[in-house]
């Protein structure tokens, strides 16, 4: 059996004398479309923070292609492969969307930042039709692109999302699922955060449930996606 890419143990974290994940354990395979669902406050963006490098895992393993990241900085977290795009887009509001998504590349030493841009332009082509004008005056699809983009910028191999559809209307939604497929088809490894439950396991190939800090269900995404009590908890139905 392949190594995952991603291979996170018993991993423990908080804030401060706060505990909020306890003893987490996920894998994620190369090439896969993973999700992380459940309700507000469960755990989902503090363990997406820790797996970045944003927040220091107290106890407990973050392994990545094989190499240990646990208590790495962000930059070296960035540097491996992984990417985030945190939740709320978080922008450079008065800089330009080009410049915005130069952001993402700022440890990038190879010759392909430009390709890359012009790629960015051609995935999302609202981006390039209004490359010049300030990020923070875009729609939030159009800011979603943007932070999809900048993470995108970075050449990862793992894409962090945190609340792909945050506040946006469903047919922007649906456009942002087809391209991440699409990423996907590409070779790209793809963890998301999604509070919607159905538009989570519709999009992914497998699922992990978070309930107050702990993993409580994990498996196929559309096989959970059947099960009734998932249902009825999360899908409103029975």
């Amino acid at each position: 059996m392949d190594e995952p890419l991603l291979r996170i143990s018993g991993v423990h974290a908080g804030y401060g004398d706060v505990p909020v994940l306890w003893g987490i354990d996920l894998e994620v395979a190369r090439g896969e479309i993973a999700c992380l669902v459940g309700s507000n406050g469960a755990g989902k963006t503090t363990l997406m923070r820790t797996i970045s490098g944003l927040l220091a895992a107290t106890r407990g393993s973050v392994r990545f292609d094989g190499r240990e990241l646990a208590g790495a900085p962000p930059e070296q977290t960035l540097a491996s492969g992984i990417a985030q795009v945190p939740e709320g887009r978080r922008l450079f509001s008065a800089m330009s969307i080009r410049d915005n998504l130069l952001m993402g590349a700022y440890l990038r030493t190879d010759t392909g930042v430009a390709a890359d841009l012009e790629r960015m332009y051609a995935l999302f082509p609202i981006l390039g039709e209004r490359r010049h004008q300030h990020a923070g005056t875009l729609s939030g699809g159009e800011q979603q692109m943007c932070a999809i983009a900048r993470g995108l910028m970075s050449a990862p191999r793992m894409l962090l999302i945190d609340e792909l559809s945050l506040g946006l209307a469903p047919a922007i939604v649906d456009q942002l699922c087809d391209t991440l497929r699409e990423l996907n088809r590409a070779g790209l490894t793809l963890l998301v955060v999604e509070q919607d439950v159905a538009i989570a396991l519709e999009l992914a190939q497998r699922a992990f449930v978070m309930d107050t800090g702990r993993i409580t269900r994990a498996g196929d995404a559309g096989t959970l996606a059947n099960d009734p009590a998932i249902r009825e908890a999360y899908l409103g139905a029975l």
